[in-house]
């Protein structure tokens, strides 16, 4: 008797829906990450639901993620962890990078001071490893810093590719560098990891739940998945290596751009 109640319990627990938690605003590229998680969960009869927690540079959804870790997710970006909470949390992987690229309305002198527009930790990560004078210009989003480049009200904005490449195809924006480990041969561009030995991302959508490893599977399946390779191809974002010993080195780097 004592074995079916366990088969009955175990059956509710795979049933009941997975919480993914994200320290951001519906609509953005966490969603669409979230989604593409959500459709290959749904595979393996595992249900996704999202709970946006933004606010306090991620402090606010790490705090929810801990008070409620039973079937969480945490899905961040990785410069949103803080160091401090690595000791309370378990490290999956990183599930998705996105590449910046390095724009600006003109062709711009490098040799002298610019004025970089910068909306996150990694973006600013990635000016600050740059060898060039510059002023950063920080924006609350990539839209914003999109639009003020498009204005030429900056000399150079870093922003992801996947939103500047449609204005780079028109003609609108110039391409400076990518910090893509994927070539693309129809650009004519610079990379960030060809240039720059020590080049370090701190890009890309980490995720991990509370001491527990009941989901690593679900991940090391999606990583691998044909279907997901596409996907990530045609949105220009780079499918990462399942992992998690390099990336908590990565988070406590990541902490000295705050």
């Amino acid at each position: 008797m004592k074995y079916i109640i366990l088969f009955i319990f175990c059956l509710v627990a795979h049933a009941q829906p997975v919480r993914v938690v994200m320290p951001f605003s519906a609509g953005g590229n966490a969603t669409i990450t979230f989604n593409q998680l959500k459709q290959f969960a749904e595979t393996k009869n595992i249900t996704l639901i999202p709970i946006y927690k933004p606010g306090a540079d991620g402090i606010i959804a790490l705090d929810y993620i801990i008070s409620n870790p039973y079937n969480t997710i945490g899905l961040m970006g990785l410069s949103n962890i803080h160091p401090q909470y690595l000791d309370k949390i378990n490290i999956i992987t990183r599930v998705k990078i996105l590449p910046q690229s390095f724009v600006s309305y003109t062709i711009r002198d490098m040799t002298k001071s610019i004025t970089i527009g910068s909306q996150s930790i990694s973006s600013k990560a990635s000016i600050l490893q740059l060898p060039i004078k510059h002023t950063i210009v920080n924006y609350k989003g990539a839209n914003q810093n999109l639009l003020d480049v498009l204005g030429n009200h900056i000399d150079m904005g870093v922003i992801p590719f996947a939103l500047t490449k449609p204005y780079i195809d028109n003609n609108k924006l110039k391409l400076y560098m990518l910090t893509s480990k994927i070539k693309f041969p129809e650009y004519n561009t610079n990379y960030a990891y060809d240039i720059y030995p020590n080049w370090k991302s701190y890009e890309g959508h980490i995720v991990f739940t509370v001491n527990n490893n009941k989901f690593n599977n679900l991940f090391k399946d999606y990583l691998n998945d044909n279907n997901i390779k596409k996907e990530y191809s045609l949105e220009y974002s780079e499918l990462p290596q399942y992992e998690n010993n390099g990336i908590v080195k990565l988070i406590q780097e990541s902490a000295q751009y705050r």
